[in-house]
């Protein structure tokens, strides 16, 4: 496993709303509306806005070469990168409204230098990992499409009858303790991994799998790197804490290192999970006390 670097993100005291949005996309002619999950950034002397997705699967956030070069050709006070920049130090931008400050920032070789400003479609210009949560407590609100981020509790979530439970916090990843078909296990919350309620193995996804029901097979890539997703229509349940929540769809990769597979399973982790399975739900993380809890919303 690589050395975890340090956690180089400035944030403010105060708490903060922040309003996501999904990016949707076409998989082999289904539309999937919730691929990823996008914030708001700007940038100084910028009147654009980008987004980062939101990916607790990326420990370190990080931003994308091609994307910074041209914001910088169009926008030369904003920022200013050269072809061989590795990282950024003492970076500001803003997360919405939310002041953010990177003592150091990996820049990455990564996507294109295509930039439609006046365009629809969101312009994503990096990753926002597992180090905007350390150490602070998040609430993931998905019916609310918002993310809030501070030191406490949000009032109404103090005020509520939810009950919080010990969770995993290692490395910057997220374990999630569950029962699936009455078996505890772990799962890895990714939310990069955003339309997959399941991702594990195939023997657990053809034992759950409903009969007679063909998988749906398509292409993912992840990372610049393609792999093949079946996925399976399932009638099942996670049970997380004091919540039961429905499963839909069940998915197994083909392509993915058998050796990471067994790693995981040595470990206890019984498979990862995106957003898609909360949808209906806001998701408590407390990276500091490592406790987690889900609250149903209407």
């Amino acid at each position: 496993m690589p050395r975890l670097a340090p956690n180089y993100l400035q944030l403010p005291a105060s708490e903060h709303t922040i309003p996501f949005v999904w990016a949707g996309d076409s998989v082999h002619g289904r539309w999937e509306p919730h691929v990823a999950m996008l914030l708001p950034v700007k940038l100084p002397y910028c009147p654009v806005t980008f987004f980062m997705q939101f990916d607790t699967g990326t420990p370190s956030t990080v931003f994308y070469a091609q994307k910074l070069n041209a914001i910088m050709k169009r926008y030369p006070k904003a920022i200013t990168i050269s072809d061989t920049t590795q990282r950024l130090t003492d970076f500001s931008f803003t997360i919405d409204t939310m002041p953010m400050v990177a003592k150091e920032v990996e820049v990455m070789q990564f996507g294109s230098s295509d930039i439609d400003v006046k365009g629809k479609k969101p312009i994503i210009i990096g990753t926002i990992g597992t180090d905007f949560l350390d150490g602070r407590i998040a609430v993931i609100d998905y019916p609310k499409q918002v993310l809030l981020t501070g030191n406490d509790l949000p009032a109404d979530l103090k005020e509520s009858s939810a009950s919080f439970s010990d969770f995993m916090y290692a490395g910057r990843r997220i374990l999630l303790p569950a029962v699936i078909k009455s078996k505890r296990t772990m799962l890895y919350f990714d939310s990069g991994s955003s339309a997959f309620e399941l991702l594990t193995d195939k023997v657990t996804c053809e034992s759950m799998a409903l009969p007679n029901v063909a998988p749906f097979r398509y292409a993912v890539s992840s990372w610049g790197r393609t792999m093949t997703a079946n996925s399976f229509t399932v009638a099942d349940s996670v049970v997380f804490g004091s919540q039961t929540v429905p499963l839909r769809q069940a998915t197994f990769m083909e392509g993915a290192s058998e050796a990471q597979v067994q790693q995981m399973k040595a470990f206890g982790i019984g498979g990862m999970t995106g957003n898609k399975l909360f949808l209906n739900y806001a998701l408590v993380l407390d990276t500091k006390g490592k406790k987690y809890g889900l609250v149903k919303r209407n």
